[in-house]
């Protein structure tokens, strides 16, 4: 696969030129292996305009030479987890949206005709909302992971969303800030949060990704305890208290799955049977990846996402 480029350069390019107005930088995060983006790429060729970028973001080394006349460009950041490759965003990208996307989450024409329409009509809007659909990945314990992390931004919503999962998103590049890498993390627990409270945010039923993931018992409580782990540790290096981590996990564990049971209850119908007690035990290995995060550390569960 061509279009490699080193992050420095990367950096160098993305400040060049004022962008132009509705220009799109498409981004896919794909730490473990380039080719897993290969689907979204595909896609994301039919629908470029003049203007717009696709950038590959991996933390896999470098397959191809460069190659100046790839229409994508992919940026290593050798050893990367998901959270650097998500705060390396601000240095590769130089359109005036972001569109980021990870290599198991996807989109259609529609969505990308819906963002498009919706970017010239919200000039108060610095970010844009992805919903969630879970269209694909429908086994069982697909449908736990699927909850535990969309269940309030299951589209289609009758009202504005409650913060939404920042793995998949549609930002103003500016409201993004510095142009250069940010601290690990700082895309989850700081940038993205930021722009939300600031009330700048819009969405759309027609705005959604297709997260593919699929699960048995020990894989999805596996990601479950490792995304949480992963996720304690950072917390702890951006200084948050090991109590409110602790207290994130008891809540994932007992009061979120009866607060998500109440609010998909006009729901329940397209569900499998015995979902909410699935929930229950992914919110019980979210309970023990923060327990161990907060206490030993993120170890490997990072590039185990």
């Amino acid at each position: 696969m061509d279009g490699m480029t080193h992050p420095l350069e990367a950096t160098a390019d993305a400040s060049a030129v004022e962008p132009q107005p509705g220009s799109v930088s498409f981004v896919v995060t794909s730490y473990e292996q380039v080719e897993r983006a290969e689907t979204n790429l595909k896609f994301l060729q039919s629908v470029m305009r003049d203007g717009d970028e696709v950038i590959v973001l991996t933390g896999a080394e470098p397959v191809a030479p460069p190659s100046p006349t790839s229409w994508f460009r992919v940026v290593t950041v050798p050893h990367a987890t998901e959270f650097m490759l998500r705060a390396h965003i601000p240095a590769v990208c130089c359109k005036e949206w972001v569109v980021m996307l990870e290599d198991h989450s996807f989109v259609d024409d529609r969505v990308i005709a819906a963002i498009r329409q919706m970017i010239p009509g919200r000039p108060d809007a610095d970010l844009i909302v992805f919903l969630a659909k879970n269209l694909t990945s429908v086994s069982r314990w697909d449908w736990a992971i699927f909850l535990h992390t969309f269940a309030l931004v299951w589209a289609p919503l009758v009202r504005p969303p409650p913060f939404a999962p920042v793995t998949s998103v549609i930002v103003r590049r500016s409201a993004l800030g510095s142009e250069a890498p940010m601290q690990e993390g700082a895309w989850e627990l700081d940038v993205i949060p930021r722009i939300f409270r600031t009330g700048k945010i819009a969405y759309s039923n027609d705005i959604f990704v297709d997260h593919v993931r699929s699960m048995t018992l020990a894989s999805a409580f596996l990601i479950a305890f490792h995304n949480a782990r992963a996720g304690a540790a950072l917390q702890r290096v951006h200084r948050i208290p090991i109590r409110n981590i602790l207290y994130e996990g008891w809540y994932a564990f007992v009061p979120r799955p009866r607060e998500l049971a109440e609010a998909l209850a006009d729901r329940c119908h397209e569900l499998p049977p015995a979902t909410f007690w699935r929930l229950h035990v992914i919110g019980f290995a979210h309970l023990i990846g923060n327990f161990v995060g907060s206490l030993l550390g993120g170890g490997r569960s990072a590039f185990r996402l």
